[in-house]
Formats: C-alpha cells, sequence, structure tokens
C-alpha cells in the first residue's frame, strides 16, 4: 500500500509540476493564474474528446436532439437548458398517440367478444352446438389476431431497448473508465470495469437467450391453453412465468448488491488513497508541497467534470431510452386487462383469460426493461461519484 502511494506521489507530481510549472513563483499564482489554467485544462481535454460514437447512437435511437459535446458544455458552464422544457408533454403526447393508436383494436376485440357471447347464449334457440364451437374458435382467432398485431411489436421493441443498453453500456464505460483512471480512482475503476463486463456480456446475454424466449413460451402458452377448454396449460404457464420473474429477481438483485458494496468500498479506497498523498504532497515535499497539492486538486477537477457531465448525458439518454417504451407496454398491458374484465360477463371465459395471460407476459417485458436500465443507472450513478470526495 505505502509502495503504491509513493508510486502515485511521483506520477502525480511530475504531471502536476508539468501542468503548473510556474506554481513556485509567489503564493498570488494561486489566487491569479491557478483557475484560468484549469478552465484551459478542461476545454483542452473536452477539445480532444471523441464523442462521435455517441452521437451515432442518438441518432439511431432518437434518445438526444442536438450535439452531444455541446450539452457536456452547457453544463460545464452551469447552464440548465441541456433538457428541453417540453419533454414531459412529449412523454404524455405520445403515450397518448399510442394509446389511440390501439384504441380501436381493443374496441374491435371488445365488440368481437360481445357478438360471439351474445350468439353462443342463443345456442339453445337456433344454433347447433358445432355450429356455436365454430363460432367461438372464429371470435378467438380473431381477438388473438387483433391483439398479437400489437405484442409482437412491444416485445420486439422490448429486445431493441435491451440491444440500445447494451450498445450504450459498450460505449459509455470505456471514456468514463479513461477518467475514472486520470481521477484516481483505481480500485473503482476496476470494480466497474469488472460490473460493466458482467452487465453486457452476462445480464444482457441472459436476458437476450434465457428470459425473452420465457416470455415467449409464456405468451404461446396462455393461447395455446386457452385454444379449448379439454387443454390446461395453466400450471405449466405460471411455472414457465414464475422461472422468468425469480430469474429476473436474482439477476437484478444480486447484481444490485455487489454494485453498491463493490462501490462503496472501492470509492472509500480510493477517497483515502487520494487523501493520502495529498497529505503526503503537502506535509512532507519542502516549499512546493502545498502548491503540489493544489495542483493535483486542479488535475482531478478538470478530468471529474468532464467525467461528470459526460455521466449527466448518458443519464438523459438512458431515461430517453427506456422509459417512454416501457409505459407503452405497461398501458397496452393495463388496457388488455380493463378489455378482460369489460368481456368477462358475457365474453367467452377463455377469451378473457387469454388477455389477462398476455398482460401479465407484457408486465414481464416492462420489469426487463425497467429492471435492465436501474442497474445501468446505479453503474452511472457509481462512475460519476467515484473520485469526487477525494478533491474535497
Amino acid at each position: 500500500m505505502r509502495n503504491n502511494i509513493l508510486i502515485k506521489i511521483i506520477v502525480l507530481a511530475i504531471f502536476t509540476v508539468t501542468i503548473c510549472g510556474a506554481c513556485t513563483t509567489s503564493s498570488a499564482y494561486a489566487d491569479s493564474e491557478t483557475p484560468q489554467s484549469i478552465e484551459d485544462s478542461v476545454y483542452e481535454q473536452l477539445d480532444k474528446l471523441d464523442l462521435g460514437d455517441f452521437e451515432k447512437f442518438a441518432d439511431k435511437y432518437g434518445v438526444y436532439d442536438g450535439s452531444i459535446k455541446i450539452a457536456v458544455e452547457k453544463i460545464l458552464n452551469g447552464s440548465t437548458n441541456v433538457l428541453s422544457s417540453s419533454g414531459i408533454s412529449s412523454l404524455f403526447d405520445a403515450l397518448i398517440k399510442d394509446f389511440i393508436g390501439f384504441l380501436p383494436a381493443l374496441l374491435s376485440v371488445i365488440v368481437i367478444a360481445f357478438i360471439g357471447g351474445i350468439l353462443k347464449n342463443s345456442k339453445s334457440g337456433f344454433l347447433k352446438g358445432s355450429t356455436s364451437d365454430v363460432i367461438d374458435f372464429v371470435c378467438f382467432a380473431s381477438v388473438l389476431t387483433i391483439v398479437l398485431v400489437f405484442i409482437k411489436d412491444y416485445f420486439y421493441e422490448a429486445k431493441n431497448i435491451i440491444s440500445g443498453l447494451t450498445e450504450l453500456s459498450d460505449i459509455t464505460f470505456p471514456l468514463m473508465l479513461t477518467f475514472m483512471e486520470i481521477s484516481g480512482s483505481g480500485n473503482a475503476m476496476n470494480t466497474i470495469t469488472f460490473l460493466s463486463g458482467t452487465f453486457s456480456n452476462v445480464i444482457m446475454n441472459a436476458i437476450t437467450f434465457v428470459v425473452f424466449p420465457l416470455i415467449l413460451a409464456v405468451i404461446i402458452l396462455s393461447v395455446v391453453g386457452n385454444l379449448s377448454a379439454s387443454v390446461n396449460l395453466n400450471r405449466l404457464k405460471k411455472s414457465v412465468s414464475s422461472t422468468a420473474s425469480w430469474l429476473l429477481g436474482i439477476m437484478f438483485g444480486l447484481y444490485t448488491i455487489v454494485l453498491t458494496g463493490c462501490g462503496i468500498v472501492g470509492i472509500n479506497m480510493d477517497n483515502i488513497s487520494i487523501k493520502a498523498i495529498k497529505f503526503a504532497l503537502s506535509g512532507y515535499v519542502p516549499v512546493i508541497g502545498g502548491y503540489l497539492s493544489s495542483g493535483m486538486d486542479y488535475v482531478l477537477a478538470g478530468s471529474i467534470m468532464i467525467k461528470n457531465s459526460v455521466g449527466f448525458i448518458v443519464l438523459i439518454m438512458l431515461f430517453s431510452l427506456i422509459l417512454l417504451p416501457a409505459l407503452k407496454i405497461l398501458l397496452f398491458s393495463l388496457a388488455l386487462d380493463l378489455t378482460s374484465g369489460i368481456i368477462s360477463p358475457i365474453g367467452d371465459q377463455r377469451q378473457c383469460e387469454m388477455l389477462s395471460s398476455l398482460s401479465g407476459s407484457l408486465k414481464l417485458l416492462v420489469a426487463v426493461i425497467l429492471g435492465a436500465g436501474f442497474i445501468f443507472f446505479i453503474m452511472i450513478l457509481f462512475a460519476i461519484s467515484a473520485g469526487n470526495a477525494g478533491i474535497v
């Protein structure tokens, strides 16, 4: 530990002297020239910063309207105009538009179910049993066809969100890790390196190749199990749905616990290490030790400011990516539950059960999106917090 601190002292002392070579001239230098050198250092790093991958991602997924680099500059300047003031209203407008889009389809489902129920109740009058069964099947198939069109779109949209989160992770954390290393957050950097790799390669792959097929199986079983009264697949469907839910809960729960625990330990160790270096510089380096300690703060502050600004933009992109699709899927799921309740008094109970089961599978999709987004959010917060206390 002592050798590690000594190496950091030597490296940071050389780098700080290079940046602040005139700091030994007089104490007035720290008052007049240092703030300007900090600003120059920050913008010099920002000019060399390549945010092209973020620009391409924003254009591909439509998660940010404007230049990413200009947004980072605005944050560095303390501007509050990074977010559009019409963001919330645009979100509600998009939800209303989506609701209007599927409302006619669900009204058609209600009408078909009522017509089928009325004809079925007329069986004893003028319809034979076989004719009634045919009518039930036609109504069931019609309802299924209408609903599956929307479920297919939402299912692929959820898969697209997970792919987007993986892509965003792959372009975010290499940059964040670089600034974490520059700011002296070595332990936190090692932790986030492991966790970001686990997120992209383990969590996202498990969701794509295990959880999504399980949800698809729930959808299929919800349909097949209600085609005929003689086919009862409710237990199998509940078992598959429970497996997917438990798998999500275990993955997200364990990952969040490990991330939180390792994050707190790593950040605190880095803060202690940085403060130990600053104390050694100011206390044991004669004449210029105080200036070196202050100069180290300026070097760390510049990197941390850019890191945190980029992290804030990534959070905006994250919420823009997951929030609207998750709310759209949840809204359609609730609409299916409402439709199932409306048609239950007179409609075929198999149709009601199918709609309710499909609604449950959509809620699993929402859980996947929000769960993956939440652990990504925690990782970004961890990366933003790393090194901040060390410069105080």
